[in-house]
């Protein structure tokens, strides 16, 4: 073999020998980031398997809560009724303050507060019209399209529901929130920086729609009444000097066709909230409970969770 065949011969072995090096390295490369992959992959599995175990147990534990606020109000109530001298079962209407009720717990390491209100002072979602869904779309941070595109949604979703079933629309507030026809983004409150789930501003099942000038949230009577911005802030001022008559009630509210709260109802509207939040949300139950006879019906339960807001 002359010289320059051998020197041919060296070159091609190195060459060779790189391509075979780079090879190795390629596959190596390609290793390393299944392997990477893989381990991201397990991580996330064994985060999203011990979020989903800590929002069992938190479910868990705010059902327990709902039961407990539930003997509490009945507790009370007996109280009440006693120390006004009637039994429960004649005591039908009770006041305001009865139901504007606070309890605290922990159960399973979570610390809990719920809070109980009249469930009348939100309007059934049952009898909200067209123009009123579209408001409640505004409310909780849609655009004027997509607050028409829900409100239409919601009356075709209910009208589905009453040729298919006979039933007069949505049966319960989780029926309603669980629809997969509705924007998630909206029901969520995921457009608003009020804080504000489309759970927070209906009931279903109470069967009224009324306006409380006292009680009734602020966005009642932007949503039933039509107030602009600077009526809601002469109400609040109002508000903030002491409880308004049913005449200034009627001056305020003018010719709207909303019947006005006079009293108390048999339905009562719980809220526990967690002090534990889930990762970057808190988790909220809404119970809508009504009183009859004797004894406390639950008749509605779901669960909410609430996108973490900046402070």
């Amino acid at each position: 073999m002359t010289q320059s065949q051998t020197a041919h011969s060296s070159a091609q072995h190195r060459t060779n020998g790189g391509y075979v090096l780079l090879f190795t390295l390629g596959v190596l490369a390609v290793v390393a980031v299944l392997s990477l992959s893989v381990a991201s992959a397990v991580r996330i599995e064994a985060r999203s398997i011990s979020d989903e175990k800590v929002r069992v147990q938190q479910e868990y534990a705010m059902s327990g809560a709902v039961h407990h606020a539930m003997a509490a109000i009945e507790s009370q109530l007996e109280n009440k009724g006693k120390d006004s001298g009637q039994s429960q079962s004649t005591s039908s209407k009770v006041e305001s303050s009865t139901f504007a009720s606070t309890f605290d717990l922990e159960l399973h390491g979570f610390e809990m507060h719920s809070v109980v209100t009249d469930a009348t002072l939100l309007p059934d979602g049952n009898l909200l019209t067209l123009e009123e869904w579209e408001k409640v779309a505004g409310v909780l941070g849609g655009k004027p399209d997509e607050s028409k595109e829900f409100a239409a949604l919601i009356l075709n979703e209910r009208n589905r529901i009453e040729q298919q079933t006979g039933r007069k629309g949505f049966r319960s507030l989780r029926e309603l929130t669980d629809s997969n026809t509705l924007p998630l983004p909206l029901v969520r409150g995921a457009l608003n920086d009020r804080g504000l789930v489309l759970a927070d501003l209906v009931v279903l099942g109470t069967q009224k729609k009324l306006l409380d000038i006292n009680e009734s949230p602020l966005e009642m009577f932007e949503i039933l009444a039509g107030f602009d911005r600077p009526k809601l802030e002469r109400l609040r001022a109002l508000r903030s000097r002491g409880r308004l008559s049913e005449s200034e009630a009627k001056q305020l509210i003018g010719n709207n066709a909303i019947e006005i709260r006079r009293e108390t109802s048999n339905f009562l509207r719980l809220t526990v909230k967690s002090r534990a939040g889930l990762g970057s949300r808190s988790l909220d139950t809404i119970a809508l409970i009504k009183k009859d006879n004797n004894q406390n019906l639950l008749l509605d339960t779901v669960f909410i969770q609430r996108p973490q807001r900046a402070i």
